[in-house]
């Protein structure tokens, strides 16, 4: 169980990770 949460955690991050700047680069330019 605790393999599988550290396995799919990078992924979170990275999805978190593009989720922010898909944010700040809708703020900047609307």
């Amino acid at each position: 169980m605790l393999l599988q949460e550290v396995r799919i955690f990078p992924k979170f991050v990275k999805n978190l990770r593009i989720i922010l700047i898909n944010l700040v680069l809708n703020y900047y330019f609307t």
